[in-house]
């Protein structure tokens, strides 16, 4: 849902720059592919703390 809402806010500021479509684009897929890398890298340590709550001593 964030990264909805943050794509929208960068796709305003970029038609009130007038930048060209293809620098949108390629931003917007730059943006995307990073968000995919954070996500894929904080689930399995998520998922893992989810299983397996730390133990008390």
């Amino acid at each position: 849902m964030f990264v909805i809402i943050f794509a929208t806010i960068l796709v305003i500021t970029f038609a009130r720059l007038d930048l060209p479509i293809f620098v949108e684009v390629s931003f917007l897929i730059n943006f995307a592919v990073e968000a995919l890398e954070n996500i894929i890298e904080v689930a399995p340590a998520t998922a893992a703390s989810i299983e397996a709550p730390p133990q008390s001593i």
